[in-house]
């Protein structure tokens, strides 16, 4: 089933000079994390939002489960891998324990030659990617790419650990469709509430769908999430 994700961090005040660069670096690095694991519909939309206190991507249409996936994997040459009865060697078996493959037996693998010796091949179909299981690793890769230009390192709640991003973060929204999903990052579960205007806003704003953060952000936080119609919006009042 394919429903709009969205990924939210709520930190203190960001770089203002970065801030658009960060919103964005996290939305495209998010996306090709879940793309590399099949995991986008074919007409996935990427929407990055960044504030002085947030960066969040929406991806429009993202798969609980992708497809299963055929694979060709490359073993090893065959005199490797066979002895002279045909059976797997302890290295072809550890090798195939490895890739997770200890259920295939040298009947099972292909033979193909590179032009100067054959290589056994394994050739099958593995179940596709689950969303709740590789978003964890796609958020922690997209925080570690971002074009960050001084990192800061401060204390947890627990007043033992210490970790380092641009900025202490303080929030933290995972929500394919209406559900949350299980991600922790810089200490912080995933949840479905988030903060708006330090003083213009009516609380805390609790989500209930992906696709509701723009508008409850505008309407119950009093916050502009996309930094385009932000910075249009102060044009447009400077002209005026």
């Amino acid at each position: 089933m394919n429903s709009p994700l969205l990924v939210e961090l709520f930190t203190e005040e960001l770089p203002p000079r970065a801030l658009q660069k960060l919103g964005q670096a996290f939305a495209v690095s998010l996306t090709q994390a879940l793309a590399k694991q099949h995991l986008l519909g074919p007409d996935s939309v990427t929407t990055s939002y960044a504030t002085p206190r947030r960066l969040a991507a929406q991806l429009s249409s993202v798969l609980a489960q992708a497809q299963d996936q055929a694979f060709s994997e490359k073993l090893m040459p065959v005199k490797v891998g066979l002895d002279a009865q045909g059976n797997a060697t302890p290295a072809l078996q550890k090798k195939l324990a490895a890739k997770n493959l200890a259920h295939l037996t040298p009947a099972d693998l292909a033979r193909e030659s590179d032009g100067k010796q054959d290589y056994l091949i394994a050739h099958g179909t593995a179940a596709g990617a689950q969303l709740k299981n590789v978003l964890q690793a796609a958020v922690e890769s997209a925080l570690a790419d971002l074009p960050i230009p001084k990192m800061m390192r401060y204390q947890l709640a627990d007043g033992q650990t210490s970790v380092r991003f641009v900025r202490p973060v303080h929030g933290l929204v995972v929500l394919h469709g209406s559900d949350v999903l299980p991600v922790t990052v810089l200490g912080i579960d995933a949840g479905n509430h988030t903060q708006g205007h330090r003083f213009m806003s009516e609380g805390p704003v609790t989500l209930g769908h992906a696709n509701d953060y723009a508008t409850a952000l505008a309407d119950k936080g009093r916050v502009i999430a996309s930094f385009e119609d932000r910075r249009d919006a102060i044009r447009r009042q400077l002209d005026k």
